[in-house]
This record gives structure tokens, C-alpha cells and sequence, in this order.
């Protein structure tokens, strides 16, 4: 059991991504953090990513969206932009959606 989840968990972490999210869409927070990156491109795309990533494991922790909908964890994902706090959201989503994706294949 603990190898089949483990594998699941590895198969999250090769999908790249572009984010979704936009500058505009940015709490005042992160808004600042964005702008001290703007003048690195990739670091700024990052943070992107990995802001939009942690919103859609937000919904599935919240019930918002299902699980079996969250995408693999882009490649692009980079955990410095995440806190402990929310590290534990994307943490506890996947652990959701490799529950659904396990629920689904057994009652199949």
C-alpha cells in the first residue's frame, strides 16, 4: 500500500505547466513577492505556477473542486514560494486526489 502511494506521489512531479493565474490575480501579498521577481522571468513564471497549483489544491482541500480533477504537480512548481502552512494544502490534496484515484480504481 505504502509503495502504490509512493508511486502515485512520485507521478505527480513530472508534468510541466504554464500558470493560469495572471499578475492581476495576485493577493497584495504575493503582488509584492511578484514584484521583486519581475526582473527574473523564470523565477517570476515559478511563482506563478506554483501560486495557481497551491489555489487548485486549495479548492480540492476545500471541497471545491473534486479531487480526481487536480493536475500532476507542474514541473515548475517551486516549494520556496509555498509556507509551511501551505505546503501542507498541497500535501493533504494529493494525498485526496490519490485516495480518489485508488477509490475509483476499486470500485471499477
Amino acid at each position: 500500500m505504502k509503495t502504490l502511494i509512493l508511486g502515485a506521489a512520485l507521478a505527480f512531479a513530472v508534468s510541466p505547466a504554464m500558470a493560469a493565474l495572471t499578475p492581476a490575480q495576485l493577493t497584495a501579498s504575493e503582488q509584492r513577492t511578484y514584484q521583486t521577481l519581475r526582473s527574473n522571468p523564470t523565477a517570476a513564471q515559478r511563482f506563478l505556477v506554483t501560486r495557481d497549483y497551491l489555489r487548485d489544491c486549495q479548492k480540492v482541500v476545500d471541497h471545491k473542486m473534486n479531487a480526481l480533477m487536480l493536475k500532476y504537480e507542474p514541473d515548475d512548481f517551486d516549494p520556496s514560494y509555498v509556507n509551511n502552512a501551505e505546503q501542507r494544502i498541497v500535501d493533504k490534496a494529493i494525498t485526496m486526489n490519490i485516495a480518489a484515484m485508488f477509490n475509483r480504481s476499486n470500485s471499477a
